[in-house]
């Protein structure tokens, strides 16, 4: 129910927009994907649903057919959620969510903010935490929800991806690169770089690494920061370049340059992520709407 739901929705954008590319932009996917989810949706029913255009696609009889009945089938749905959830709305309690300070970049907060205004009377209590550190809460039952890198979110953990971020190479303006659009992996070999130590930012670490040795070597640790802001100052500093999920540029100030990675091969992934066996009603409630907001699978 829950595939066919997400489908749905997916097909109606395509049909709005008449145009995969646009419509998987509006859904935050990626192009490929919504084409072999609307490849699968008509081999699951069996007919024709889309004409392919070089321009775009149109509907088909069948496509035309199906808008009318989802949009009526969704909307149902909704109501029947609301009325299944009626008393769930005056539920007062608390909800402990963990974030990594990456998470609070991507679209995490437009949920906080969202469930807030949905459910007023739930307290969402926030935590900035480690990736690490968030596992080792939802073990001991000391947070509901964490929003940690989606490397980390393994059994017996329960997950849902939220965001999938290209990886940037943030350098100062006076490096002989700054001028530069894009740079290949390879060229960073004994580079200085940039990273957090291994205690905070250990599986941001390990996604560093793992692209570096995608170009077969490991990254020249040059410096190590603590937090966010020490990570910033070393770059500032010139003392060498950092590579971050490219969430973080809206956030850097006007004297780091940010330069995209030639083809890379690997992306910083966030998370939702849950303990199963320590599942309260208004977890279960957030993780829903968490869910059904976000078509990033």
């Amino acid at each position: 129910m829950e595939l066919l739901h997400r489908r749905l929705i997916q097909f109606l954008m395509v049909a709005e927009t008449g145009n995969i590319h646009r419509a998987a932009s509006q859904l935050h996917m990626a192009q490929p994907a919504l084409s072999r989810a609307m490849k699968l949706l008509e081999e699951e029913m069996a007919v024709e649903l889309l004409i392919r255009k070089p321009r775009g696609v149109l509907l088909t009889a069948a496509g035309d057919s199906l808008v009318v009945s989802s949009r009526q089938a969704l909307r149902i749905l909704e109501q029947g959620v609301d009325l299944a959830r009626e008393n769930v709305d005056q539920l007062k309690g608390r909800l402990t969510i963990g974030y990594g300070i990456f998470a609070s970049m991507g679209c995490m907060p437009d949920f906080i903010v969202d469930f807030r205004k949905k459910y007023p009377n739930i307290d969402v209590q926030l935590n900035l935490l480690a990736s690490i550190d968030q596992l080792k809460a939802l073990n001991k039952g000391h947070i509901d929800i964490g929003f940690a890198f989606s490397v980390a979110c393994k059994s017996p953990f329960s997950a849902w991806r939220i965001s999938r971020e290209r990886p940037v190479l943030l350098l100062n303006n006076e490096h002989p690169w700054a001028n530069r659009e894009h740079i290949d992996i390879a060229a960073l070999e004994n580079e200085p770089m940039v990273l957090g130590n291994v205690q905070r930012w250990g599986y941001h670490r390990d996604i560093v690494n793992a692209i570096c040795l995608s170009a077969g070597f490991l990254p020249t640790v040059a410096a190590e920061a603590d937090h966010l802001p020490d990570f910033i100052s070393h770059l500032r500093m010139g003392e060498g370049i950092g590579m971050m999920g490219e969430a973080i540029i809206d956030q850097i100030p006007a004297s780091i340059r940010v330069i995209r990675l030639t083809k890379p091969t690997l992306t910083f992934d966030q998370s939702m992520v849950w303990n199963p066996s320590q599942i309260k009603p208004i977890s279960q409630l957030f993780i829903d709407y968490v869910q059904k907001n976000s078509f990033l699978q």
